[in-house]
């Protein structure tokens, strides 16, 4: 069982499954430059992993699974730095991910062609 804990994100592996817990409760769970380099480290070792199936991700907290990207860090960018900060968020995973969600949700989808 692999594991991978860092104070923004919490990851363990209990086969075929992978399990991701965004952990940022103060911010909504909002995704910052950290959270981003800490999944795309998770996502790499995933992505070796042949004994994971699929991955399940989650957000810590009642009041949000996630906010979104932290507008903090949006702030001082620019329309081309904006761009490459939402496109480095989205790693290829060719796994199965299916998101637990808690309360309301709205959002948007992403989908980079390549």
């Amino acid at each position: 069982m692999g594991s991978l804990f860092s104070e923004t994100v919490q990851y363990r592996t209990e086969y075929p499954l992978a399990w991701i817990e965004l952990n940022r409760i103060h911010a909504l769970n909002a995704l910052n430059k950290e959270v981003f380099v800490t999944l795309g480290k998770i996502m790499d070792e995933i992505s070796c992993d042949k004994n994971v199936r699929a991955v399940i991700i989650t957000g810590n907290g009642e009041k949000a699974f996630a906010a979104g990207a932290d507008v903090e860090e949006l702030k001082p960018l620019n329309t081309i730095t904006a761009r490459d900060f939402a496109l480095a968020a989205h790693p290829l995973l060719k796994k199965r991910v299916l998101a637990g969600l808690l309360g309301k949700k709205t959002g948007q989808g992403f989908y980079k062609y390549e």
